[in-house]
Parts: structure tokens; C-alpha cells; sequence
């Protein structure tokens, strides 16, 4: 066995809050800069954007689900990450995470979320809390 894996639980749980929080600054900083090279929402027509990862993304991300569900399910769809991976990223029991991403797709199929771009008017909405 490797000296990482002899590592006490709780010094696992901060070296995996410190990969998460700095996973967290990367996306922020990744975020700042698609927000100041995009366009402002209102030059943005709803036929500009026609990339279905991007879709992918606003569906995986959609409001009716919850935070925890959202990241689970984005590590899955677009991260490529496994339920294990993920499971352990959470420190949470692999079964947890799997009911968490089926169950999430179930929501998304249930309120009938569409594989599409949200228009412009939802886009601003949704996007505004995260623009500094």
C-alpha cells in the first residue's frame, strides 16, 4: 500500500476540499474570461450558439436540479469522470452518487428540459449571479 493511501481520513478530506477549491478558482477565472470575450446577452441572437456541449452543459446545469446533482452530473456527462471518481471526489459512497446522477436525469426527463440553448432573456438571468 502507498504512503498516500495510509493517509489519516482527515487529511484526505483537506487534500480533496483543497483539489476542489482550487477546481473552483479555475472555473471562476475560466468563467471570467467567457463572460468578458462574450457578447453582451442582448447582441446575442438564440441562433448564434449552435454547439450541443454547450447544450449539454445548460441541460446538465438546469435550475430544477440541485447544486449537488448539477456537479455530479456535469462530472459524468462532460467531465468523463466515473461514479467512482466522482464518489470519491464527493467522499461520498459510489451507490450515493450513482442514485444522485440517475436521478437527476430522471428530474431533467420529468420537467421535460430540453436539449436546446436557453433564449437570450434566460441566458442573462441565469448567467447574472455569476458575473462580477
Amino acid at each position: 500500500m502507498a504512503d498516500g493511501d495510509r493517509q489519516e481520513p482527515r487529511a484526505r478530506s483537506a487534500a480533496a476540499l483543497q483539489l476542489l477549491h482550487h477546481k473552483h478558482q479555475i472555473i471562476a477565472h475560466e468563467t471570467d474570461l467567457l463572460i468578458t470575450a462574450s457578447p453582451a446577452p442582448d447582441e446575442v441572437s438564440d441562433d448564434d450558439v449552435g454547439d450541443d456541449l454547450l447544450r449539454l452543459i445548460f441541460m446538465a446545469c438546469h435550475p430544477v436540479l440541485s447544486t449537488e446533482a448539477r456537479v455530479a452530473l456535469t462530472l459524468r456527462l462532460l467531465g468523463g469522470l466515473t461514479t467512482a471518481e466522482i464518489a470519491r471526489a464527493f467522499l461520498l459512497p459510489e451507490p450515493t452518487i450513482g442514485q444522485r446522477i440517475v436521478r437527476a436525469k430522471r428530474a431533467l426527463t420529468e420537467a421535460h428540459v430540453p436539449f436546446d440553448m436557453p433564449r437570450t432573456e434566460e441566458l442573462h438571468r441565469d448567467l447574472l449571479p455569476y458575473s462580477r
